[in-house]
């Protein structure tokens, strides 16, 4: 039964732990997307954001009065050391189209980025990097949500049943947070179900 934004199984009077917050899974997808804009620093943990087409990014957090100055790989969050003498080249990017160990250089590079007559701009290709990275965290979000409540499937449900409901209060706690994306130009409902298909497309690391 819903009451509210409650989901709860049966009568009105079952234990709080058999009640699925909507509102509770909708804050957690809130933060997924807050998460999927930005990059975690490995050194300090502070956020960063790309601001050019490539995906080495050096951190200029102050840390004690001292800037971090890390450099990470926006791609995967990962430190990188550069080579000697240069400011771009590493061995993080090696051989990336076809190792999932690696990441691209540049955005543009990427076959997750259709190719277009007119370059990209860097603000149009860090809009479709985030993109695919909030799907990304989301669909481990889903994942864990219906893994933890799959464990234990009350009575008078069957197991279908059971994670159709769950799917519902899925996808009504996404509908809550549809105003966060309503003004842009992604589907991030039909990107969510279409994701196995990209996991499986590409040889290369995705976002």
């Amino acid at each position: 039964k819903k009451h509210g934004n409650e989901w709860t199984l049966g009568a009105c009077e079952c234990l709080p732990e058999n009640t699925l917050s909507v509102d509770a899974i909708a804050s957690s997808i809130e933060e997924t997307f807050a998460r999927g804009m930005y990059a975690k620093c490995p050194t300090c943990n502070s956020s960063v954001q790309r601001s050019d087409s490539c995906t080495h990014i050096q951190c200029t957090a102050r840390i004690e009065g001292n800037h971090c100055d890390s450099w990470l790989c926006y791609f995967c969050e990962q430190p990188i050391e550069l080579k000697p003498d240069s400011i771009w080249e590493c061995e993080h990017n090696k051989d990336w189209r076809y190792r999932k160990d690696r990441c691209p250089m540049y955005f543009s590079l990427h076959p997750l980025f259709p190719e277009s007559d007119e370059s990209p701009t860097d603000e149009q290709e860090n809009d479709l990097f985030h993109f695919y990275k909030t799907l990304r965290l989301l669909k481990q979000l889903k994942t864990d949500f219906l893994q933890r409540n799959m464990e234990t499937v009350p009575r008078r449900y069957s197991e279908a049943d059971w994670k159709s409901h769950l799917i519902e209060v899925w996808d009504d706690a996404m509908r809550k947070n549809q105003f966060i994306w309503q003004d842009t130009p992604f589907n991030y409902f039909e990107g969510l179900a279409n994701y196995p298909n990209i996991e499986t497309k590409f040889e290369c690391a995705l976002p």
